[in-house]
């Protein structure tokens, strides 16, 4: 005859945290007459069910490094095991985190598994390279992650993330951006040129748009004085890959004129570009004063020169650019 447990035993039995997984084994039954005998006595058993507790026992399966060894216990997320790794480590895992991959060693195997050796071969397999003005020549990583070390056809070193190179949102080390800014502020920028003015001077009947009426100043005196010129006839591109476009070119003399008028010199990119043009052309730089000495003005300051246009009933454009002051 089936022995049937009081209801004190199996109160005894839930209380010390046993599943009626566990219950059954003890009074070897099956656990649905264990669920009968809690349905009869109205008891409620302490131990989650479902999911992780209902896994299967996993004793003597393999998990990666880890072969499980025998079953533990069971707590209130599941059933634990003890398992052997292949170092000779003995620890408790969760079954549920050995069914699901999550663990597959004793720890002994992280950074000595081949999975980063086989990501460092894809990264190394780049080097060599070339992605607009950039050529990959090394990689560097850091916290598992890989970036391509690039040399630049300009000659430095940056680092960039390949992902960036591949797509061709980057191209150079910046060299090639600073480039095209300076190329269109050479070629458009007097048609941007914003103060308000609309400066101009006329050569050979033909009017010509300049950027300043220092500029127009410095051409009718050329003109006056029959010195052959040209005005921003070239834009050069200099040895750290900028653009300059210097204001005048004087064919005799083959020398090239800056003028600056009131404004200095205090752009550090604006000085270096004149630098790097000075060591392979004759140039100079006008300011104001140097344009009055060399043109030997009647009037020693501009702004003379501007009031005298409001006394003609001129514009101020058309008042320089019509040499009424010479």
């Amino acid at each position: 005859m089936l022995y049937i447990p009081t209801k004190e035993e199996l109160q005894k039995y839930i209380d010390s945290g046993k599943s009626q997984y566990e219950i059954k084994d003890i009074f070897k039954v099956s656990q649905s007459a264990v669920s009968n005998w809690y349905k009869k006595y109205n008891l409620k058993s302490k131990v989650k069910t479902g999911g992780a507790f209902n896994v299967k026992d996993l004793t003597g399966k393999i998990f990666g490094n880890l072969t499980v060894l025998s079953y533990y216990n069971t707590d209130s997320h599941g059933k634990n095991y003890l398992c052997r790794c292949k170092c000779g480590n003995e620890k408790i895992y969760r079954g549920s985190t050995l069914t699901s991959g999550a663990v597959i060693g004793c720890g002994c195997y992280v950074g000595k598994s081949n999975v980063g050796l086989t990501h460092d071969e894809e990264a190394m397999s780049h080097i060599g390279e070339k992605y607009g003005k950039l050529i990959i020549i090394d990689i560097s990583k850091t916290n598992h992650q890989y970036n391509m070390v690039c040399k630049c056809e300009c000659g430095n070193i940056k680092t960039i993330k390949l992902y960036d190179l591949s797509c061709g949102k980057t191209v150079s080390c910046g060299c090639y951006q600073k480039e095209q800014a300076s190329k269109t502020g050479s070629t458009i920028g007097l048609n941007n040129y914003k103060n308000g003015y609309h400066w101009y001077f006329i050569q050979n009947n033909e009017r010509v748009s300049c950027r300043s009426g220092y500029e127009v100043i410095y051409a009718n005196y050329l003109m006056q004085n029959n010195i052959k010129f040209k005005y921003e006839p070239k834009c050069f591109v200099l040895a750290n890959k900028r653009r300059y476009t210097p204001d005048f070119y004087l064919t005799d003399t083959d020398e090239w004129i800056e003028i600056k008028g009131t404004f200095k010199v205090n752009n550090s990119r604006q000085k270096g570009n004149i630098k790097i043009f000075k060591q392979t052309h004759k140039h100079k730089i006008l300011f104001w004063e140097d344009i009055v000495s060399e043109c030997n003005l009647r009037y020693k300051t501009y702004n003379t020169f501007l009031n005298h246009a409001d006394i003609e009933n001129m514009s101020k454009e058309d008042y320089l650019a019509k040499q009424c002051y010479f």
